[in-house]
């Protein structure tokens, strides 16, 4: 794909939308895996169940998702700012 193809489908407003999906789904990945990881690790044994663990992944995941969204709303801005930019001053196909 050339960067003409990849500016013009840029222009499209889906642009946004997938940028955030992309990036909510990564970051939910992301930071499930910490939650889970950080509550197993430095929880005391007294008090870590498999419940509390869990809910360590859980609390990590909608953080991480959250974040990612943010990120994603921004890098699919700017893509599509560029985008249609550069379809506005003939620079696409």
């Amino acid at each position: 794909m050339g960067i003409k193809s990849t500016l013009n489908s840029w222009s499209n407003t889906n642009t946004i939308t997938k940028s955030i999906a992309t990036s909510s789904a990564k970051g939910a990945a992301i930071g499930g895996t910490v939650g889970t990881t950080v509550t197993a690790t430095f929880s005391s044994p007294r008090f870590t169940s498999k419940g509390s663990v869990a809910a360590g992944g859980v609390a990590g995941a909608t953080l991480g998702a959250n974040v990612g969204a943010i990120q994603g709303a921004v890098t699919g801005s700017v893509k599509y700012a560029a985008g249609s930019a550069a379809k506005f001053l003939g620079l696409t196909n």
